[in-house]
């Protein structure tokens, strides 16, 4: 490694991204274009794009980028299926949250028999067949007798089935999906929650797409010193992590810092600020870090910001301390480090080879 800074790195990309419809050429840089904020529950998605950045093939490929290509589409309509589902199953939820509230409560089946007419003439045409068909599904199924229970389930469900229809291009049977998933948890596929399932295959897409973009898992580990985060900073440029980061996790307002990160705005939150106890992971983009006297600091991305390119004040930064950092970070397959205790729980460091808490080009 050349001389560094071994007490800060920032290496965010520029804002936007490269422009698809410009072939990749080595050696040439591309223009960019407007990075969207991610669309629906695929931040895993989004961040390994924000990685990969000048590695993306786009949409003309040349003959030996066919194959990375085909790749690149089936993840990006496979992301386009997960936002449909969950779209769809958001305005399900959506009417079944107004039905509680008519009721106070929960509603049964003969409940929701008797308000659904009622409430037709409040939804739009396209609200109306989505809800029809839901109740219909609803009503003829045996398991779940209260609506909010089985909106959830249905929504599991269909987002297992088009993870398993992802896994199965990259030539994963359901045999085998099935299989790893009783090695691992030791509880039967078939009596096992639709929860359970959804995690299992959702890290199996994660697995199959980092080794697809050819994303490899970095040698940090937050038990170690931030010293050594900055080090796989430096070498590796930025490195996706999972866990409780972001602003959804706040229920304390963010605030701008005074000082910007090479023209970029910087936010964070009071070292006491009040938090969201959710149960989900978001994935980040760790774009810098530093030691700064007694204080420690790391620097991240967030997926659900839109970045315009050439305009660097629109790509905004998060700034945490390192310890919060490692107490809210989860490892690759979901698995949260947090305890009540508040001191984190990590599996064992491996010095000289990959962990599993981060991703990197």
């Amino acid at each position: 490694m050349s001389a560094t800074n071994l007490n800060f790195v920032f290496c965010a990309p520029q804002p936007g991204k490269v422009n698809p419809h410009e072939p990749k050429v080595p050696g040439v840089m591309r223009s960019r274009v407007i990075q969207k904020e991610q669309k629906g529950p695929t931040c895993c998605f989004y961040a390994m794009q924000i990685l990969r950045n000048e590695y993306k093939i786009g949409k003309f490929p040349s003959e030996e980028q066919r194959m990375q290509r085909y790749y690149e589409k089936l993840l990006s309509d496979h992301r386009k299926q997960v936002t449909r589902v969950s779209d769809k199953w958001m305005k399900v939820n959506a009417i079944a949250d107004l039905f509680k509230t008519f009721f106070s409560r929960p509603c049964s089946k003969k409940e929701v028999e008797q308000i659904f007419p009622q409430t037709m003439h409040a939804l739009s045409p396209e609200e109306q067949i989505l809800l029809s068909s839901a109740l219909q599904d609803f009503y003829t199924q045996e398991e779940y007798s209260e609506l909010s229970a089985y909106v959830k389930a249905a929504k599991e469900q269909e987002s297992i089935a088009i993870n398993i229809e992802l896994l199965n291009e990259f030539d994963l049977s359901n045999e085998w999906i099935k299989n790893s998933y009783e090695r691992i948890s030791n509880h039967s596929w078939e009596e096992s929650s639709s929860f359970d399932k959804h995690l299992h295959t959702n890290n199996l897409v994660t697995e199959v797409s980092r080794k697809a973009y050819r994303l490899k898992k970095s040698l940090f580990h937050p038990k170690k010193p931030i010293s050594h985060l900055i080090e796989q900073l430096h070498i590796h440029g930025p490195h996706l992590v999972g866990g409780k980061f972001g602003e959804a996790y706040y229920t304390t307002p963010l605030f701008e810092l005074k000082n910007k990160i090479e023209g970029r705005p910087v936010f964070g939150w009071p070292p006491n600020a009040a938090r969201k106890a959710l149960t989900a992971n978001h994935a980040v983009v760790v774009v810098g870090a530093q030691i700064e006297k007694d204080k420690e600091y790391i620097y991240f991305i967030d997926p659900n910001d839109e970045s315009k390119p050439d305009d660097y004040s629109t790509q905004k930064i998060y700034v945490m301390s390192y310890k919060k950092f490692q107490s809210m970070i989860c490892d690759l397959n979901g698995r949260s480090c947090a305890t009540p205790s508040g001191v984190p729980i990590f599996s064992p460091v491996h010095e000289e080879r990959e962990n599993n808490y981060a991703l990197h080009m």
